[in-house]
């Protein structure tokens, strides 16, 4: 049996605006996102294969910028949709014994996320020419 949340009024109130906020804002939000991304690889020294793929059977940059909270999940959704990473992350038995709920979390989350994919696309392609210069 799944345990629901039980969510107060007012934190009820505040997810839907909170999510509502994000829907909105979806292009900015993800362009924050990428620079985060491009701002932690350097700081880090990585190389781009590193950022989206799991390396060395470590974790990619994106994954754990996720389980961080320092980007979105609907950053990890979008970046999905345009250049597909989960599936090879799902192929790693580590990976999935770790974070099988939030991948799953990630994929079920298709749905939910839209964005206007000509301004997302446009962010998307100066996102990958950055990682291509690191």
């Amino acid at each position: 049996m799944v345990m629901m949340p039980v969510y107060s009024f007012e934190e009820a109130e505040s997810n839907l605006l909170e999510w509502n906020r994000r829907k909105q804002s979806i292009t900015k939000i993800f362009q924050d996102d990428c620079n985060k991304i491009i701002l932690d690889a350097c700081k880090n020294k990585l190389k781009p294969d590193a950022i989206l793929n799991l390396i060395d059977k470590g974790y990619c940059s994106i994954l754990k910028l996720f389980l961080g909270n320092q980007i979105t999940l609907e950053t990890v959704r979008i970046i999905d949709d345009l250049l597909p990473v989960i599936h090879t992350w799902k192929q790693n038995e580590s990976m999935l014994l770790l974070w099988e709920n939030e991948i799953r979390r990630i994929e079920k989350s298709k749905g939910f996320v839209s964005y206007d994919r000509d301004k997302i696309v446009k962010v998307f392609n100066n996102f990958m020419e950055e990682l291509k210069e690191l």
